[in-house]
């Protein structure tokens, strides 16, 4: 498998990280990703997200990477997702910090 590909910050826009905030489910993925402060699999960041199935939860994390909200990493047979706080707060200081604060 190819590894992903994510897009350099320069590429990244607020709009787009509006719209891929604005989907109740991506939201919590990012909210556990900011809490766990470290590399979680697809399976632990969607915790507590009920019926989501399999084939949305692949869609979800793909709008966050390719929007640059996240990095995904494969490792084996798991993917390990991480938030790209420090490039988003670089670029859009406290904007990550007020969404998941006002959720």
């Amino acid at each position: 498998m190819k590894p992903f590909s994510h897009p350099d910050m320069n590429e990244i826009e607020n709009i787009n990280i509006f719209y891929a905030l604005g989907d109740a489910a991506r939201l919590h993925i990012i909210k556990n990703l900011y809490q766990a402060k470290q590399p979680l699999t697809c399976i632990q960041a969607a915790e507590g997200i009920d019926n989501l199935p399999i084939s949305t939860r692949s869609h979800c994390f793909r709008v966050l990477r390719e929007t640059g909200l996240i990095r995904s990493e494969k490792k084996g047979r798991e993917c390990y997702n991480t938030l790209r706080l420090e490039e988003l707060d670089k670029k859009f200081p406290g904007l990550m910090k007020a969404v998941i604060s006002k959720s």
